[in-house]
């Protein structure tokens, strides 16, 4: 990366967050399908920066996840954020050029299934872990903007508690074919003073489903609630994904492209491969 550091990328993507949105999201991806089986999951994306000179390929952010059966109508969900940041190493000594990993706010959430005929509820919250007071923390966040800013910006998010609620529908319309929706609130309450803000988050998506191999795609975005009304304050993106079951193993991809220029400026897409494992 040239004299566009990463600290002013980190800058630039801040400044997109709390302007454009003035934007704790899902727990586990929804582009990895909806198994209801208890397993463990990795999940791998890669932004496509717009503008990535000097970033090595292997830049990504990771999350690993666990759904587990407490009974019959609550599951525990976990997960934990990572941001991985490699720069070339010319470019070691520039202000915030080094390359970091660090772990991002994990998420603890209960689902609650069964609520009615295909409707499911999960409640949860993030644990503060990153600080605007750190270079590195501001990485992940920049890393999380470019990659999560739609669904999942709160995992990288400094100095803030995320909460978040959400109603999951999903129903077979045809032989192997589903749609699902998804809707809630997620509040983010600052832990060093400044007011709360809330935010919608929703999706809408269609899964096909045949024999091991399941597919689907759709629409995700977020509304800011609590900004002011003449702020752009609704961001969204399509996205696909497609895995493959072998016996306890789904292997899986999924693409995702945002539809606002501010956000594709910062990446034109992510792209991402993912594992789930059942136990």
């Amino acid at each position: 990366m040239n004299k566009s550091s990463l600290r002013n990328r980190a800058s630039s993507v801040a400044a997109v967050t709390f302007v454009l949105l003035s934007g704790s999201g899902w727990a586990q991806s929804i582009w990895m399908g909806d198994s209801k089986e208890p397993s463990i999951s990795l999940e791998v994306l890669k932004p496509n920066f717009k503008h990535g000179d000097g970033i090595s390929t292997t830049t990504s952010v990771l999350f690993l996840g666990i759904q587990a059966a407490l009974n019959d109508k609550f599951v525990f969900h976990g997960e934990l954020p990572l941001s991985h940041i490699a720069v070339d190493s010319s470019l070691e000594d520039e202000e915030f050029g080094r390359s970091s990993d660090r772990i991002g706010n994990p998420y603890v959430g209960i689902e609650i299934r069964d609520l009615a005929e295909g409707l499911s509820a999960e409640v949860g919250a993030r644990a503060p872990l990153l600080s605007a007071d750190s270079d590195e923390d501001i990485g992940a966040f920049a890393m999380g903007v470019s990659t999560e800013l739609v669904d999942r910006i709160e995992a990288f998010l400094p100095d803030t508690v995320p909460v978040s609620a959400a109603l999951d529908y999903r129903k077979e319309v045809a032989s192997g074919f589903s749609v699902r929706l998804r809707g809630g609130p997620s509040a983010w309450i600052p832990t060093k003073g400044g007011d709360s803000e809330l935010f919608a988050l929703y999706s809408a998506q269609g899964w096909f489903t045949a024999g091991n191999l399941e597919l689907g795609g759709g629409l995700s975005g977020r509304q800011h609630l609590t900004g002011n009304s003449d702020e752009d304050s609704n961001v969204n993106q399509v996205g696909l994904g497609a895995s493959y079951g072998f016996g306890r193993f789904r292997p899986g991809v999924e693409v995702r492209v945002p539809l606002d220029q501010s956000l594709r400026d910062l990446a034109g897409s992510v792209i991402g491969l993912n594992m789930k494992v059942s136990f």
